[in-house]
């Protein structure tokens, strides 16, 4: 028994030993040919990418998406699915470039709703119109920063909305019909009609 716990632990061993090796061989293979192909993938993006499948997956997303809204029917014809494309396809441009810099760039958050600890931070946030300004909490993030690894480039600062809780249109009591009839005239003390109620 003692062999062959001995046996399982050399085995382990040189499993990791051969997976760190391997882990190294893969992150070395990746900076040689960053360094061979880099520059002529940036250079010469607009050839390599193939945008028009890209983009066609991306717009397969978006109507299953919206499908699942079950909001109205998809139509490929509409001005609007017209200008999505046109985004979709300047996103899928973007991307790529961002992908081949080195390092890779990327955008930062990447969900939309935030965690229930995060806080606004003027140094990193800016907020934007809808926020509630007794709150601190955010909400959700409104528009990403792009970022190398962990770094914000520049001085960009993340958009987010600050609130405690998403915001719910107020709910409009229902009346019956006798306590409209009852509202329809307001009269003051000495009986004399003052307003016409209003209906909503």
């Amino acid at each position: 028994a003692f062999l062959q716990s001995q046996n399982q632990n050399q085995n382990r061993k040189q499993d990791d030993d051969e997976s760190k090796m391997h882990d190294l061989y893969d992150k070395e293979m990746q900076r040689i040919l960053s360094h061979l192909f880099g520059a002529f993938f940036r250079n010469n993006y607009e050839h390599v990418l193939k945008k028009e499948q890209l983009l066609e997956q991306a717009m397969l997303r978006m109507r299953a998406q919206w499908n699942n809204l079950g909001v109205a029917e998809w139509d490929d014809n509409a001005d609007c699915v017209g200008l999505c494309r046109i985004y979709a396809s300047k996103c899928c441009e973007i991307c790529w470039i961002m992908i081949l810099q080195d390092p890779v760039l990327q955008f930062w958050p990447t969900q939309w709703r935030s965690d229930s600890v995060a806080v606004y931070d003027e140094e990193r946030h800016r907020k934007v119109l809808g926020s509630d300004r007794k709150s601190q909490r955010i909400l959700y993030h409104v528009w990403p920063a792009i970022s190398k690894g962990v770094d914000i480039c520049g001085n960009q600062k993340i958009d987010v909305l600050l609130r405690d809780t998403l915001y719910e249109p107020e709910k409009i009591a229902s009346k019956s019909k006798d306590e409209l009839i009852a509202d329809e005239h307001v009269g003051d003390a000495n009986g004399n009609n003052l307003q016409k109620a209003e209906y909503v």
